[in-house]
């Protein structure tokens, strides 16, 4: 297993003790560096230096940038995970940080199985990057690129909207895992006020015009499109 290079952005330094002892607690991770930023420029300068595999962020942060900012920088040049740790719960925020490579949302006080839950999610696209790079992710006939985000049925290209190819585009890159609506709301429109039959209808017409996409409804929870 590749020994990570994690770096933990907080201001606090018991809040920085407490999640570093989780992180060296859990025996099956296997950690390189943990290294640590009191404000959002040493964060920068942090990834800028090293290889870094993961990012505890705080949202309240000092420095030049506040944590969704950061990320945001961090993200124009790596897509490095983000795991926010933050007492902030309002959708606002969360919407924000939606719009930036993140993984997971710790809302202070959290607990060590919080932290290796969210862990364990990193690691899973870690591991989904190294084991899948590559160009292509293909269903049966279906084949989606995912440099170009494109879709093609029978190696032929998918003609679709904007907000049907950001839709193809969440399913592909988590097969083979519930997508809640919550999350497609978020991601899809960025407005949690949208209804889910609006969810509905946009599934059907990517289904009307892609027959062969089995994307399938898991009740009270959202969707799912399987490769088995």
């Amino acid at each position: 297993m590749k020994k990570l290079n994690i770096l933990i952005v907080e201001d606090e330094t018991l809040a920085m003790l407490y999640l570093n002892g989780i992180l060296k607690s859990i025996e099956y991770i296997a950690i390189n560096n943990i290294f640590v930023a009191i404000k959002t420029d040493e964060a920068l300068e942090y990834v800028h230096n090293n290889k870094i595999d993961l990012v505890f962020m705080d949202i309240n942060i000092e420095g030049g940038l506040n944590g969704i900012e950061c990320a945001t920088q961090i993200g124009h040049s790596s897509d490095i995970p983000i795991i926010y740790t933050t007492a902030f719960r309002d959708s606002d925020t969360i919407r924000k940080t939606n719009r930036t490579n993140s993984v997971a949302y710790l809302i202070k006080p959290f607990k060590p199985e919080n932290v290796e839950a969210s862990l364990n999610i990193a690691l899973r696209l870690f591991h989904n990057k190294k084991e899948q790079n590559i160009e292509y992710i293909q269903i049966e006939n279906l084949k989606y690129n995912l440099k170009n985000k494109t879709l093609y049925e029978n190696n032929k290209a998918v003609k679709l909207s904007k907000k049907e190819l950001e839709l193809v585009d969440l399913f592909f890159s988590n097969i083979n895992q519930n997508i809640s609506y919550e999350t497609l709301k978020n991601k899809v429109w960025d407005d949690q006020s949208i209804s889910d039959n609006t969810i509905r209808d946009l599934i059907y017409r990517v289904k009307q015009k892609v027959s062969s996409l089995d994307i399938q409804s898991i009740s009270k929870i959202g969707y799912i499109l399987t490769n088995t």
